[in-house]
């Protein structure tokens, strides 16, 4: 009891502290407009739908979102508390399945590595999918294991349930369903399932299909589109996207102790660790293999590698306790020492458990940094406060434009109610102020141009757009590009602002650096015209695409002719 205990307060602390320093990200404010919406507060409908754009969830999570919503009210805080919570229970879950194939110490430390990782506290942290699929998967597995030791109807029911919840979480946790089968197999478990046992635990789990059995009734033709467009997405990313994310979040010592994990179960061909290697060998090679990268997608093979590393650590303690009191238990044997080989086994563990304690406060030390890394992410910071500013300038039907993967336009929507729209390549649909949904046209092998080349300059010339909002970092994930055409984008979204005018009107600072930069558009078309009518002696010029407001003046062979200033859309 001691031991989860402290695992749990350990990963509530981290994935709880200072949760809301800095604002959503893209896919995070459209999880939680999407909780707002079913959680009927109002006016979320204008800028978000009741599905995924993607192939990724069937509204699990956004509907556990808004039933905190309804209890304790609408904020970032309330969506983000709900995966660290999701998140902790995860590392209680590691642990029990750990203490079940390899005992208390193996659990333990399995708990702790997972509490302590930085990929996985920057995850719990976020209001993304991932943390509670990962707990949902986890739940997979204890109950297939728990059936295993114990053959009752009610774990297989369990796991029926379970699998039927992840996979509305997130449609990648499918993969549930091959593991378990692979397993049943590779034991032979397979014979132990009994008709009447394995049609009662189907018949009581097909109840947790119903959300995305009406879903999918209600509107089949629109998410099949969805899926189609989806699947195509690939991003173009080293071969080595996974581990470097891995590195980049974690660092020597834990990328290490990981590795000694794996290294250890392949060497050892130990039985216990066929459900963890199973596990994680599925999760891997299907994202290796799926042309989409994302930061985040990585978090349901985190458990599995945690799981193998604890019980490696652990039993290279144990060897270590074993070999130092190796003398001491053959002099008992031989009745030089006095001691009893009962009290000469009760000595050998209690190095084994000041090991494991020692070790326990080293990797909590090393991981400091990495904690902290993860604790204060800083890569969405300033947009929240943007859509604070444009709220508070009444600008919310004014209409901004901001640099996107497809979702981080949400964030202006989400915070100060602003119609928001995107900027850059993707493939995803978008969906345009009012609940007007807008499929991106296809373009072979390429992400579509549709938000660089189409719509912003279009927008901006039917006055649906007044304001550019240029953010130093992406807000949503995964990009459809590689760092150089990312590159590219945020300088073609440069020479739109210079194209039509931007007047810089706000910047937002986040500690002392400048984050967010807030331009009004002052012209309607890109590059000036000017027409001209002759009736009688009366010439009658007309001019468009010039700065609204501001002063103009007609001359004729150097001769002034009219002065005044051009009305606010640029003409005159």
């Amino acid at each position: 009891m001691v031991a989860v205990t402290s695992v749990a307060t350990v990963a509530g602390i981290v994935r709880l502290w200072r949760l809301s320093d800095v604002g959503f990200r893209g896919d995070e404010a459209v999880y939680a407009g999407q909780a707002e919406l079913l959680a009927h507060t109002g006016g979320m409908d204008r800028w978000f739908i009741l599905a995924s754009r993607g192939n990724s969830n069937f509204l699990i999570y956004q509907s556990i979102v808004a039933g905190v919503y309804r209890v304790v009210g609408v904020s970032d805080t309330a969506a983000r508390v709900v995966s660290a919570v999701f998140s902790v229970l995860t590392v209680i879950g590691v642990y029990e399945i750990g203490r079940l194939l390899y005992g208390r110490g193996s659990g333990f430390l399995a708990g702790l590595i997972l509490a302590t990782s930085g990929y996985a506290v920057g995850l719990g942290r976020l209001a993304l999918l991932d943390s509670t699929v990962t707990f949902f998967v986890t739940l997979v597995m204890l109950c297939l294991l728990k059936w295993q030791l114990t053959g009752r109807t009610r774990w297989l029911a369990g796991l029926g349930i379970m699998t039927a919840i992840a996979t509305q979480a997130k449609v990648t946790s499918v993969l549930v369903v091959p593991i378990v089968a692979a397993f049943l197999l590779i034991t032979g478990d397979w014979r132990r399932l009994r008709l009447r046992q394995t049609l009662l635990a189907l018949l009581v789990s097909l109840p947790a299909l119903t959300p995305v059995a009406i879903q999918v009734l209600a509107d089949h033709a629109e998410l099949a589109n969805f899926l189609a467009a989806s699947t195509k997405r690939a991003s173009d990313v080293v071969w080595y996207f996974y581990l470097s994310e891995l590195w980049r979040s974690e660092g020597l010592l834990m990328c290490a102790i990981l590795g000694f994990g794996v290294l250890s179960t392949v060497l050892r061909r130990d039985r216990r660790d066929l459900l963890p290697a199973t596990w994680l060998v599925m999760f891997a090679l299907f994202l290796q293999l799926y042309p989409l990268k994302g930061f985040n997608y990585l978090l349901p093979a985190m458990p599995p590698l945690a799981l193998l590393a604890g019980r490696a650590l652990n039993e290279s303690l144990a060897r270590a306790g074993q070999y130092v009191h190796r003398p001491a238990e053959a002099g008992a044997r031989r009745g030089l020492l006095g001691p009893t080989p009962v009290i000469a086994r009760s000595m050998i563990a209690r190095p084994v458990i000041f090991g494991t304690a020692g070790l326990a406060l080293v990797i909590c030390l090393a991981q400091l940094s990495a904690v902290r890394a993860a604790m204060s992410d800083e890569g969405s910071a300033g947009m929240r406060e943007a859509a604070y500013w444009l709220q508070a300038q009444g600008a919310q039907r004014a209409g901004a434009m901001t640099l996107s993967h497809g979702s981080g336009q949400y964030v202006l929507s989400f915070y100060g109610g602003v119609d928001a729209y995107p900027y850059g390549k993707f493939r995803i649909a978008t969906v345009l102020p009012g609940g007007e949904l807008v499929h991106s046209s296809a373009r072979r092998n390429q992400a579509p141009l549709d938000w660089v080349n189409v719509w912003p300059a279009r927008l901006i010339q039917q006055g649906r757009v007044s304001y550019l909002v240029y953010n130093t970092k992406p807000l949503d994930d995964p990009p459809e590009q590689d760092q150089l055409a990312g590159t590219v984008t945020e300088r073609g979204f440069r020479s739109l602002i210079q194209s039509f005018g931007g007047q810089l009107v706000h910047v937002v600072y986040w500690h002392h650096e400048a984050r967010v930069y807030i331009y009004r558009v002052s012209k309607k078309i890109t590059k000036p015209t000017l027409t001209s009518e002759i009736v009688g002696n009366h010439v009658t010029l007309t001019a468009a695409g010039l700065v609204g407001n501001s002063p103009v003046t007609v001359s004729y062979h150097g001769g002034l002719v009219a002065h005044g200033r051009t009305d606010a859309d640029g003409t005159a």
